[in-house]
This record gives structure tokens, C-alpha cells and sequence, in this order.
């Protein structure tokens, strides 16, 4: 198994760069599970149909894997909704039937714009916290001890047990300086100019991820 889908074997492995590939291949994999299905039911039309939803989700420009799921649930819906009208449209006879289909659309929209919505104010107070360096500084550290903690929670019992685990928690909840976190391992601190690389590096990452799926 390679490093991407086992980081414990790895200790110097960068979660800040492996997470966010590993959360887009996985909102991949839950598009290609939830669509609509294609119309002809020909390989290429389901090739079609997975990069159309996969570009749809990369127009959106998601950086984390929050964002993500954000984005593949709204074009998971509007899929949905598509697929309810087409069907409302070619059973127009059938009245009952056809206006079923039609509230399906209805009800599938207003999920797609909720989605939108949370998104956009997600991304929006993102783009607030990078403008302010503390506040940026204090946001990249407790993702980091939070990724830090949960990562641990995968490496077998006797690396990370209950006990280290639970410690690990209590210090997450009462820290009030995100900078404070010692939840893994860490042999150096980031500086600002690190961190800020770092988080080019990832967004940069998340970008391209989804492209390599396909």
C-alpha cells in the first residue's frame, strides 16, 4: 500500500497535503455512487457523466475537504433534479405521476441551494481568517492537532491507545491557544512564511486532486 492511503507508515508524512487528496478522492468516489444514472447506460456516456459532476465540483473551487462535500452535495442535488424533470417531461400523461416527479425537482433544488449557500458563506469565512495572519496562524494549528489526533486514532493500539487518545481530547478542549497543541509528534514549528507555503501547497493540491481520479 502506498504512503497516500497509509500515512501512519510514514511518521514525517504531511497530513496538511495527504488529507485533502484523500477526502477529494473520496468525494469521488460518493458522486460516482449517487448520480443519476447515465441515459444511454454506454461506458463512455458514464465516463461523460462522472467528469461533468467532477467539474462541476472543481468550478466551485473547494480547498478542504469541508468544502468539498459542501460541493459535491450540491451537484449531487441539482443532478437529482435534472434527472426528476427529465422524467416529469416524458411522463406528462401520467398526471399524478408526472407532478410527483416534478415536487422530487422541487425538493432536489432546494437542497442544491442550501448546499450553494453554505458553501458560499464557508468560503467566504475562509477567505476572511486568511486576511488576518493571527487568526490564520491560529486556524492552521488547530487543523493540524486536530488532523494530528484523528490520523493518530488509525495507527494501531499500541501507538496511539484509548488513554492517549482521551488526554490527547482534554487538551484540545481546554487549550486556548490553538499554537499550543502538542497532539503528535512535531519536530519543528511552522513560521509564517512556512505556513502560508503550506497552504498554497495544499490549496494547489485540492485543485488537481480531482483531475488525477478520473
Amino acid at each position: 500500500m502506498d504512503a497516500l492511503h497509509n500515512p501512519t507508515s510514514d511518521p514525517q508524512t504531511d497530513l496538511a497535503l495527504l488529507l485533502p487528496r484523500d477526502a477529494f478522492y473520496q468525494v469521488m468516489l460518493i458522486l460516482r455512487g449517487a448520480l443519476p444514472p447515465s441515459g444511454s447506460g454506454k461506458p463512455e456516456d458514464w465516463v461523460r457523466r462522472d467528469r461533468s459532476a467532477m467539474a462541476a465540483v472543481v468550478a466551485l473551487r473547494p480547498i478542504n475537504a469541508a468544502e468539498g462535500r459542501l460541493a459535491a452535495q450540491f451537484v449531487m442535488a441539482d443532478c437529482w433534479a435534472a434527472d426528476c424533470l427529465r422524467e416529469a417531461a416524458e411522463r406528462r400523461p401520467e398526471l399524478k405521476a408526472a407532478r410527483q416527479c416534478q415536487a422530487g425537482a422541487l425538493s432536489f433544488l432546494r437542497e442544491s441551494k442550501s448546499s450553494l449557500k453554505a458553501l458560499v458563506k464557508l468560503q467566504a469565512e475562509r477567505q476572511v481568517l486568511d486576511k488576518d495572519d493571527a487568526a490564520s496562524d491560529r486556524a492552521a494549528w488547530t487543523e493540524h492537532g486536530i488532523a494530528s489526533m484523528m490520523n493518530s486514532a488509525l495507527a494501531p493500539a499500541a501507538d496511539a491507545g484509548p488513554a492517549l487518545l482521551i488526554a490527547d481530547a482534554a487538551r484540545v478542549a481546554s487549550a486556548g491557544d490553538a499554537a499550543e497543541f502538542r497532539l503528535a509528534p512535531v519536530k519543528a514549528t511552522m513560521n509564517r512564511h512556512q505556513r502560508r507555503e503550506t497552504a498554497a501547497r495544499r490549496s494547489k493540491l485540492s485543485r488537481a486532486s480531482a483531475a488525477d481520479i478520473l
